[in-house]
């Protein structure tokens, strides 16, 4: 018996629709997700609503956010020019 793991963006849509661009950003966002079929991208599996909340089912990569990233390097919250063009790069 296989188990998998996925993960899921809550986003509350009463947050949503007091930003009009906000809203739009959203959308975009699950047309690239929907678009994307790369080895380097996450996948999204499918997408659902709820009446207080938009719900992205994605496919679970093991690792540590972004947030969680800088958190470790508290002393050191500034990316030299390296370490930035590394993350620029690997988030086109």
């Amino acid at each position: 018996d296989d188990k998998y793991f996925y993960a899921m963006k809550c986003i509350k849509k009463s947050s949503v629709l007091n930003f009009n661009n906000r809203k739009s950003h959203i959308i975009k966002e699950q047309m690239i997700m929907d678009y994307l079929d790369h080895a380097f991208t996450v996948k999204l599996i499918n997408t659902y609503e709820t009446k207080k909340h938009i719900m992205f089912l994605m496919e679970n990569v093991e690792g540590i956010t972004m947030g969680e990233f800088l958190q470790i390097r508290k002393e050191n919250y500034y990316f030299n020019n390296i370490l930035t063009s590394f993350y620029a790069a690997n988030l086109i």
